[in-house]
């Protein structure tokens, strides 16, 4: 793949700069695109290391205290011999932090509101601005959702596509 340089993105037309690409990034360049946008994603993580945290994900993760709270998760756990120790969020957010190699924010980012807009620290959205993913803590901003952050970022990265490709059309 061709690297681009400042000074050949300035002189483009693009109407919608990804920057990352995990989840949420390329959920947004595929919203602005599926809206008529010219999108371009950049990534700045070698070939092996691109998918921001979602390439670190093979399973869906979730806190709990005990075998009987799982239940409510998994409906045919009933008379299965299985042994089963406390899952804490201490223990969620110690693994998130190992296999993250400290590179995600459990306690918020940047601020966004329900339209991926960056939201000033003035409580305001910033025109043109806009983020999802693990850069953000999104609706939630400090209360990270437990084992839920890929949707949110994919959720959020079409919602953030979406909105920027409009700004296009007005």
């Amino acid at each position: 793949m061709d690297r681009i340089t400042a000074e050949k993105i300035l002189e483009s037309d693009y109407d919608i700069i990804v920057l990352g690409s995990g989840v949420a990034g390329l959920a947004a360049a595929l919203s602005g695109s599926e809206h008529g946008a010219h999108v371009l994603v950049m990534e700045k993580a070698p070939p092996s290391q691109r998918g921001g945290n979602s390439r670190r994900s093979g399973s869906f993760r979730v806190a709990y205290g005990d075998i009987k709270s799982l239940k409510v998760l998994v409906k045919d756990l009933e008379g299965k011999a299985i042994q089963v120790p406390a899952y804490t969020e201490d223990d969620y957010y110690q693994d998130l932090a190992r296999v993250t190699n400290e590179k995600t924010d459990p306690d918020g980012g940047v601020r966004t509101d329900g339209r991926s807009r960056v939201i000033s620290k003035e409580g305001q959205p910033i025109p043109g601005l806009y983020a999802a993913g693990t850069t953000t803590g999104g609706l939630l901003y400090d209360h990270y959702p437990l084992g839920a952050s890929l949707m949110q970022a994919a959720v959020f990265g079409r919602i953030a596509g979406r909105e920027a490709a409009t700004i296009r059309e007005a």
